[in-house]
């Protein structure tokens, strides 16, 4: 009776805490993302960090040929977010309308439009 009471309740501990686990069954324009700073560069938006296994897919949102690190320009996001906060974020590739040309001498990052975000 005891080992199946301990079988029980090992059980219960192991489903509950699987289903604590955060999900990365997002659609295909949702990413999790660090906020790193408020933007300094090209695009005009605040930087965010998006995962390693998330760049394969980030790709389809950017300019044909993007083989960076992850480090993105968030145009539309606002810079409430604290540094290192982990956001959900919605987006969109940019149109050609909404990519100007910078004629300053700052940094340039490829950039994404975020159309929704939250604080995880």
């Amino acid at each position: 009776m005891k080992r199946k009471l301990l079988f029980a309740i090992i059980s219960i501990l192991f489903v509950g805490l699987q289903s604590c686990e955060k999900s990365d069954n997002f659609e295909e324009d949702v990413f999790r993302v660090t906020f790193l700073r408020k933007g300094d560069g090209c695009p005009a938006g605040p930087l965010v960090q998006f995962e390693k296994k998330d760049i394969h897919r980030l790709t389809r949102f950017l300019p044909d040929g993007y083989s960076g690190n992850g480090l993105i320009s968030a145009v539309n996001l606002e810079d409430t977010y604290s540094p290192e906060q982990i956001i959900v974020i919605k987006i969109r590739r940019r149109t050609d309308d909404e990519i100007h040309f910078c004629t300053a001498d700052i940094a340039w990052y490829a950039g994404i439009h975020v159309l929704e975000a939250h604080a995880e």
